[in-house]
């Protein structure tokens, strides 16, 4: 068995199957097979390019997609990222529409509120190709999110738009859960080797792939999987030399575990005690 992706789309491969006896070739069967390629070329356009969490109404489209006829329909999908590789929301779900709208949540302040948008067009066969662009999103003042939800999804659940409902439940609960950013910039957090700040407030997000640390946000430095930091219990000169970035009396130390949550009324979700 072949390995997935293992040849080029658009070439034609060909297979043969012999038949010895000992050394003797006495038959052979060949088939040659088109290597589906994906989807290519491609553009998105976005409008308004700038606008506001919840209330501004995006216009998303993708045009100008090349595909073998044999391959066609093409069938589309839009999605967002907050951070660039990170949790991926839809706008829309694959279909035949090229064309989308959708209301959208503010980007980080450390990214210039930009918020990463990709179309993906799909072939009759599920080949993709991708295309990018940014819009940047300010976050909104004085919005009432119960009433705003309210209205919304009584208004989408007439329409019966599945896809639609699913971008505004998107964009209200990325807003919801908007954090500040404002104090810690993307280039700190690639010198520490993380991703952005976006889940913890001031605080870079989880070592980058190939890189291991402290788990989950921190403003720590990760380590290359090719070479790690020093261990717990290892002579060292500096903190930044440990894996958990802590040297005392020169010897690497594991940090003191924090409970889950540093505001008071929330700890252990109001179901225990932090020891």
């Amino acid at each position: 068995m072949l390995p997935g992706y293992l040849f080029d789309g658009g070439l034609e491969v060909s297979f043969r199957l012999n038949i010895f006896s000992g050394k003797v070739l006495l038959s052979y069967s060949e088939i040659d097979l088109y290597i589906n390629g994906p989807p290519t070329g491609g553009s998105i356009t976005v409008s308004p390019q700038n606008g506001s969490a919840l209330l501004t109404t995006f216009q998303f489209q993708t045009t100008d997609w090349i595909s073998e006829d044999s391959d066609l329909p093409l069938t589309y999908e839009f999605t967002y990222e907050i951070i660039h590789g990170s949790t991926i929301y839809y706008i829309q779900t694959r279909s035949d529409s090229n064309f989308a709208s959708s209301t959208m949540p503010a980007g980080l302040q450390s990214n210039d509120y930009a918020v990463f948008i990709t179309a993906t067009a799909y072939d009759l066969l599920l080949a993709s190709g991708n295309i990018y662009t940014k819009s940047y999103i300010r976050p909104s003042t004085n919005i009432n999110y119960e009433d705003y939800v309210k209205s919304n999804l009584l208004s989408l659940s007439a329409l019966q738009d599945t896809d639609k409902t699913l971008a505004a439940i998107n964009a209200v609960s990325s807003t919801m859960n908007f954090v500040d950013c404002s104090m810690i910039s993307d280039d700190i957090c690639s010198s520490f080797n993380r991703l952005p700040c976006s889940t913890v407030p001031n605080t870079c997000s989880s070592c980058l792939d190939g890189y291991s640390g402290i788990i989950g946000s921190s403003n720590t430095k990760c380590f290359s999987n090719e070479n790690p930091g020093k261990a717990v219990g290892e002579f060292c000169g500096a903190s930044n030399e440990c894996i958990y970035n802590l040297c005392e009396n020169g010897v690497c130390i594991a940090p003191v575990q924090v409970c889950p949550s540093s505001i008071s009324d929330t700890v252990c979700s109001n179901n225990g005690y932090c020891i």
